[in-house]
């Protein structure tokens, strides 16, 4: 059974016209669904969803499928090429507009499905992963994703190896599961992992950065370009957040000392002060 079966039910979840065409829309539906959908909560459990479910579901299909369609709703391709529809009852929207519009439909789709997924865990229909970190809302105790599935799922591996890389090494013996039922000290092992990832994931050229958030940014949305940091404003990130995690981790390793967490053995080496540009470091 179709999510949708007519304008009018789009119309409940995001602000568009009763007059806009509903099989033009069925497109992009479907990849919005498979894109940005199916990657996080598979086709059964979507088909079978109800209830408080299925409406986060809807809000979101409804408005990523509006994002993606944004650039295509005004051009037809024929023989003859490129066209534009036009429509002369009604005055053309600016392009800040539509670009606030598509910025606007992601951020309210990328919140639904969040608030989704949290449910379908509660529920017990999903499960948490056993990381440091294991949901969105988790990682943005310390830093904003805009509530993005897509992008902490990026960040992931950038989390894991920071934890094998980084972490690990300065902890003794430790493990996330030897720390996991002190809450302070957990706090601060999230804390720290999330600046690191966050400092890596700079460096790396793979994801696009606002004042505020690590984003996803949509080739379908050019615009948005205009949001993002430069390359120097992105590597000042980076150096300060590096400069909190490594103060976070010493922080990390005077509590399980001071705490005598029976994994971690404190060394010669880990007592030694770690000169840097940013100041010095235990």
């Amino acid at each position: 059974m179709p999510m949708f079966t007519d304008i009018k039910e789009i119309k409940q979840y995001t602000n568009v016209s009763n007059r806009l065409d509903f099989e033009l829309l069925k497109t992009y539906i479907e990849e919005a669904l498979r894109v940005k959908v199916y990657p996080y909560v598979s086709k059964t459990i979507v088909s079978e969803a109800s209830g408080e479910t299925l409406e986060l579901l809807k809000k979101a299909v409804a408005n990523y499928a509006i994002a993606y369609a944004i650039p295509f709703l005004k051009v037809n391709l024929s023989n003859t090429g490129g066209n534009y529809y036009t429509d002369d009852k009604m005055e053309k929207s600016p392009w800040y507009d539509l670009r606030d519009l598509g910025l606007s439909s992601i951020a309210i789709a990328d919140r639904a499905l969040n608030n989704c997924i949290e449910l379908l865990i509660t529920e017990g229909k999903l499960q948490r992963s056993n990381g440091i970190i294991s949901t969105v809302n988790e990682f943005e105790k310390y830093y904003s994703l805009n509530s993005s599935w897509e992008v902490f799922t990026k960040l992931q591996p950038i989390m894991q190896w920071v934890w094998e890389s980084m972490l690990a090494p300065q902890l003794s013996t430790c493990t996330p599961n030897d720390l996991r039922n002190y809450p302070t000290i957990w706090e601060k092992l999230q804390r720290t992992t999330v600046f690191f990832t966050i400092a890596e994931a700079a460096q790396v050229h793979s994801f696009s950065f606002t004042t505020t958030a690590i984003i996803q940014q949509w080739e379908e949305l050019p615009w948005q370009k205009s949001k993002i940091l430069n390359a120097a404003e992105v590597y000042a990130v980076a150096q300060r957040l590096q400069q909190l995690a490594r103060h976070e981790l010493a922080q990390l390793k005077q509590l399980l000392e001071k705490e005598a967490i029976a994994c971690y053995v404190p060394s010669n080496a880990a007592r030694q002060v770690e000169k840097l540009k940013s100041g010095l470091y235990f």
